[in-house]
């Protein structure tokens, strides 16, 4: 296999390919975790999961990287901006405060 030492390569659109070793270090998980609570700790996913309950989530809608999968610091770094990136499409409407208009889906 060509896979570069210290994971599988990346597919295609850069994305890592999922993988089954779980991240183990103590401090890297914690860091992980606070990376998560700041995405969470937004007007975007709290409007996000309000809206969008678990069932009617689908393939297109901000999914919470997992910080136990193992990932380089790289990786990681890339999930935690796309899905940040993804929130803040649901932001609320800056001329409607209280609005609830959903954002277009492709």
């Amino acid at each position: 296999s060509d896979a570069p030492p210290g994971g599988p390569p990346p597919t295609r659109d850069g994305r890592p390919l999922p993988t089954h070793e779980k991240e183990t270090d103590p401090h890297r998980l914690a860091q992980r975790r606070k990376e998560i609570s700041y995405g969470k700790n937004t007007l975007g996913y709290e409007r996000y999961v309000r809206l969008v309950p678990p069932e009617r989530r689908r393939r297109e809608h901000p999914r919470t990287p997992d910080p136990t999968n193992k990932y380089s610091k790289r990786q990681f770094d890339g999930l935690i901006r796309a899905w940040r990136r993804r929130l803040h499409e649901w932001d609320p409407p800056k001329d409607e405060p209280g609005a609830a208009v959903l954002p277009a889906v492709a």
